[in-house]
Protein backbone atom coordinates (compact mmCIF):
# COMPACT_ATOMS: atom_id res chain seq x y z
CA UNK A 1 0.00 0.00 0.00
CA UNK A 2 3.05 2.61 0.75
CA UNK A 3 4.67 1.94 -2.64
CA UNK A 4 1.61 2.69 -4.52
CA UNK A 5 1.01 6.24 -2.38
CA UNK A 6 4.67 6.96 -2.87
CA UNK A 7 4.08 6.24 -6.36
CA UNK A 8 1.02 8.05 -6.65
CA UNK A 9 2.44 10.89 -5.07
CA UNK A 10 5.28 10.90 -7.13
CA UNK A 11 3.55 10.95 -10.25
CA UNK A 12 1.19 13.90 -8.96
CA UNK A 13 4.12 15.73 -8.27
CA UNK A 14 5.57 15.66 -11.62
CA UNK A 15 2.92 16.63 -13.57
CA UNK A 16 2.33 19.43 -11.20
CA UNK A 17 5.72 20.49 -11.78
CA UNK A 18 5.16 20.38 -16.03
CA UNK A 19 5.83 16.89 -16.50
CA UNK A 20 9.02 15.50 -17.79
CA UNK A 21 12.87 17.09 -17.12
CA UNK A 22 13.91 19.53 -19.82
CA UNK A 23 15.88 18.08 -22.78
CA UNK A 24 20.10 18.61 -22.21
CA UNK A 25 21.88 17.83 -25.38
CA UNK A 26 26.00 18.29 -24.68
CA UNK A 27 28.82 19.24 -26.85
CA UNK A 28 31.77 19.29 -25.75
CA UNK A 29 34.98 20.66 -27.40
CA UNK A 30 38.38 18.76 -26.95
CA UNK A 31 41.32 21.00 -26.62
CA UNK A 32 44.73 19.66 -28.54
CA UNK A 33 46.05 17.15 -26.75
CA UNK A 34 42.82 15.34 -25.80
CA UNK A 35 43.42 11.81 -26.70
CA UNK A 36 40.56 9.30 -28.33
CA UNK A 37 41.06 7.22 -25.53
CA UNK A 38 40.26 10.09 -22.88
CA UNK A 39 37.06 11.47 -25.11
CA UNK A 40 35.93 7.77 -25.20
CA UNK A 41 35.77 7.32 -21.46
CA UNK A 42 34.13 10.96 -21.54
CA UNK A 43 31.50 9.44 -23.77
CA UNK A 44 30.50 6.26 -22.07
CA UNK A 45 30.76 8.47 -19.08
CA UNK A 46 27.95 10.81 -20.35
CA UNK A 47 25.74 8.75 -22.47
CA UNK A 48 24.66 7.00 -18.54
CA UNK A 49 23.60 10.42 -18.16
CA UNK A 50 19.73 10.88 -19.83
CA UNK A 51 21.51 13.50 -22.45
CA UNK A 52 19.27 13.56 -25.76
CA UNK A 53 22.03 14.02 -27.55
CA UNK A 54 26.06 14.03 -27.38
CA UNK A 55 28.94 15.28 -29.72
CA UNK A 56 32.34 15.86 -29.13
CA UNK A 57 34.29 17.46 -31.41
CA UNK A 58 38.26 19.09 -31.86
CA UNK A 59 37.74 22.90 -31.11
CA UNK A 60 39.16 26.29 -32.52
CA UNK A 61 40.49 29.46 -30.78
CA UNK A 62 37.50 30.72 -30.57
CA UNK A 63 35.49 28.22 -28.63
CA UNK A 64 33.93 28.76 -25.05
CA UNK A 65 32.07 27.23 -22.79
CA UNK A 66 28.44 28.02 -22.67
CA UNK A 67 24.93 26.89 -21.69
CA UNK A 68 21.98 27.78 -24.74
CA UNK A 69 18.09 27.70 -23.95
CA UNK A 70 16.08 26.21 -26.81
CA UNK A 71 12.54 25.10 -27.16
CA UNK A 72 9.84 26.56 -25.57
CA UNK A 73 8.56 27.59 -21.96
CA UNK A 74 6.33 24.28 -21.45
CA UNK A 75 8.66 22.26 -23.22
CA UNK A 76 12.40 23.83 -22.49
CA UNK A 77 15.52 22.22 -23.70
CA UNK A 78 19.42 23.34 -22.93
CA UNK A 79 22.31 23.02 -25.42
CA UNK A 80 25.43 23.03 -22.96
CA UNK A 81 28.56 23.40 -24.33
CA UNK A 82 31.90 22.45 -22.24
CA UNK A 83 35.81 21.73 -23.05
CA UNK A 84 37.27 18.74 -22.87
CA UNK A 85 40.54 20.02 -21.90
CA UNK A 86 44.23 17.75 -21.88
CA UNK A 87 44.48 17.10 -17.98
CA UNK A 88 41.09 14.88 -18.59
CA UNK A 89 38.87 17.38 -17.13
CA UNK A 90 35.31 18.46 -18.36
CA UNK A 91 34.94 22.27 -18.04
CA UNK A 92 31.34 23.92 -18.02
CA UNK A 93 29.96 26.77 -17.00
CA UNK A 94 30.13 26.82 -13.58
CA UNK A 95 31.38 23.61 -12.75
CA UNK A 96 34.69 21.28 -13.06
CA UNK A 97 34.69 17.71 -13.14
CA UNK A 98 36.55 14.30 -13.27
CA UNK A 99 35.65 11.26 -14.47
CA UNK A 100 35.12 10.02 -10.98
CA UNK A 101 32.43 13.03 -10.02
CA UNK A 102 29.39 11.54 -12.38
CA UNK A 103 27.47 12.12 -9.18
CA UNK A 104 28.60 15.46 -8.62
CA UNK A 105 27.35 15.82 -12.71
CA UNK A 106 24.28 14.55 -12.06
CA UNK A 107 23.31 16.96 -9.69
CA UNK A 108 24.80 19.56 -11.59
CA UNK A 109 22.38 18.51 -14.84
CA UNK A 110 19.22 18.67 -12.23
CA UNK A 111 20.32 21.89 -11.24
CA UNK A 112 20.38 23.36 -14.75
CA UNK A 113 16.73 22.40 -15.02
CA UNK A 114 15.47 24.36 -12.67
Amino acid sequence: MRFWAVLLATLAQSIAAGGEKPRVSFELIARPGTGATVQQQWYQALSGLGLTGLRIRSGGSGDEMDIVEQGTAAAPQYKVVGILAADNMLYLPGGKFSLKDTARLRTWLDNLAD
